[in-house]
């Protein structure tokens, strides 16, 4: 069975806005870490480092679109209304996942591995 447009169009339509405040809170992490660690940060800025910070953007707004299978997964089920109650849940835990993994990523390029 295919997702009706209805789904597909109300699942673009809450995640895609959830996107801005997603890669804002993302971006903030990495630029508050940068400025934080000013002087030192500006070795972020060499080749590997900063391949590392686009590989790892793309990464998280690529796991960001998992939420898609979950909603039409949802959709086609008999559980829709407890779905739309969970799945802000979901938009916060992945929120906190994925600003956790930035957090870790800066570690490690601030440790130096990656700026050498």
């Amino acid at each position: 069975m295919i997702p009706s447009r209805t789904v597909i169009a109300e699942a673009v339509r809450f995640w895609e806005r959830r996107r801005l405040v997603y890669n804002a809170a993302l971006a903030l992490i990495v630029l508050s870490a940068f400025a934080l660690e000013w002087p030192s940060s500006r070795q972020w800025l060499n080749n590997r480092a900063f391949l590392t910070f686009v590989e790892s953007a793309v990464i998280a707004n690529l796991l960001y679109c998992t939420a898609y299978v979950a909603e039409i997964l949802a959709g086609r089920l008999r559980y829709t209304d407890h779905w739309l109650k969970w799945r802000k849940g979901l938009f916060v835990f992945g929120l906190i996942t994925a600003s956790a993994l930035t957090m870790i990523i800066i570690g490690v390029i601030s440790l130096g591995p990656l700026s050498n």
